[in-house]
């Protein structure tokens, strides 16, 4: 009889050892979480999501979710970034009520440091407002925003935002066009999508090739045999109208 052959089962999760992820230096450096890896390259870029209540202590913080990212390893640790603030969705339906208006926007500048992010701010008025004022109120935040971010580094705005005095600075610019409730930046995130971004930019600013060309030759070809076909089409309709209103006015006479 043939003999079996006895393979041995190696247990990845011997080889795997445990890394400690380490928060940012103006959050004291806490360790926010643990993984176990392999590959210590693959740890890099790797995301861990908790509320800003349990790396800082303090409750009123309790209604933000903090994604950090591991942008380096060292000594066994994996040192983060805060990739992501964000409002919990339950606290801002808490924040909307009933005879209030709700002015938000989303869209992404640049930091001092050249960051790209996503900036989502959040206003909510003390009454209803007409859409004028919401407008106004949607302009002044964006260009308070837009002004804010690309005159201070990633690092500060973020240190800014844990501390609320950003929303609490944006807040007093507003207040001058109406009285508001709350003033909250709802999500600050570095943005991702840039590259997908810069691609469109440089096919829009690029020349256009031949192929381009044939196309948009094709196209005007197309729409031309369309609106030639239009054309007998509208005169035939003309003429039935010009019939109608003539029998129209044979009927008045003979009917006088």
């Amino acid at each position: 009889m043939a003999k079996l052959r006895q393979t041995k089962t190696v247990d990845k999760w011997k080889r795997k050892k445990w890394y400690d992820l380490i928060a940012p230096n103006y959050l004291n450096n806490k360790v926010i979480g643990h993984t176990p890896t392999i590959d210590v390259n693959k740890l890099v870029g790797k995301k861990i999501t908790d509320t800003l209540m349990n790396v800082t202590g303090d409750m009123r913080q309790r209604n933000i979710q903090a994604t950090f990212e591991v942008i380096q390893v060292k000594e066994n640790k994996g040192h983060t970034r805060l990739f992501k603030y964000e409002l919990t969705p339950s606290s801002v339906k808490r924040l909307i009520r009933r005879r209030r208006s709700r002015v938000d926007d989303s869209f992404v500048c640049k930091t001092q440091d050249s960051v790209h992010v996503r900036v989502k701010p959040l206003v909510i008025t003390n009454s209803v407002v007409s859409r004028a004022v919401q407008k106004a109120l949607r302009q002044k935040t964006i260009d308070f925003l837009v002004s804010y971010v690309s005159n201070n580094t990633y690092e500060h705005i973020i240190q800014e935002l844990i501390r609320h005095k950003l929303q609490r600075e944006l807040s007093s610019t507003l207040k001058k066009i109406t009285p508001l409730r709350n003033s909250e930046v709802r999500l600050f995130k570095i943005e991702t999508t840039q590259k997908m971004q810069k691609k469109a930019l440089i096919a829009k600013e690029q020349p256009k090739t031949e192929e381009t060309k044939e196309e948009v030759e094709t196209e005007e070809k197309t729409v031309e045999k369309v609106e030639a076909k239009k054309e007998p089409i509208k005169e035939e309709l003309k003429k039935a109208v010009n019939v109608k209103k003539i029998e129209k006015t044979t009927v008045k006479n003979t009917s006088k």
